[in-house]
């Protein structure tokens, strides 16, 4: 087996670093909820503003998880895995024409030559190939 090229031995460390409640805690910001008397809730997504109050870091850019999005072009479904590569266990599936958040992008096992991965940002903790999902904004980052 050839040797791991430096980029992947870090996105692999990053991801086995990276767990499922890390997601849904750093993604649960960024999802607006609405409270029971109708009123937005309190926070950044219900604002719109990008940024928290009463933080110092609140002034500071930063990526907001799941901010990317992707719509799936897999006639006959995406399969979710849950490692980036289709080793990885089948965890789930989407329709065709699913419209995806998604977190980052890492390098993974190659599908029909594309060896980018997604971690979804729904707090599934999911992998989806981006061989078949096709970006509607900017392309995502490196996790």
């Amino acid at each position: 087996m050839p040797p791991r090229s430096l980029r992947r031995t870090a996105a692999a460390l990053v991801v086995a670093t990276v767990t499922a409640a890390t997601l849904a805690t750093a993604v649960a910001p960024a999802v607006a909820r609405t409270a029971d008397d109708g009123a937005p809730a309190t926070g950044t997504a219900a604002t719109g503003t990008g940024a928290s109050t009463g933080t110092a870091a609140a002034d500071s850019p930063r990526v907001v998880p799941g901010r990317y999005r992707g719509e799936v072009v897999a006639r006959a479904g995406l399969i979710l895995r849950d490692k980036p590569t289709r080793a990885g266990r089948d965890i789930g599936e989407l329709p065709y024409g699913t419209i995806v958040r998604i977190f980052c992008k890492v390098e993974g096992g190659s599908v029909d030559g594309n060896d980018h991965w997604y971690l979804l940002a729904d707090g599934s903790y999911a992998w989806a190939s981006a061989r078949y999902i096709r970006s509607l904004d900017e392309i995502p980052h490196w996790c």
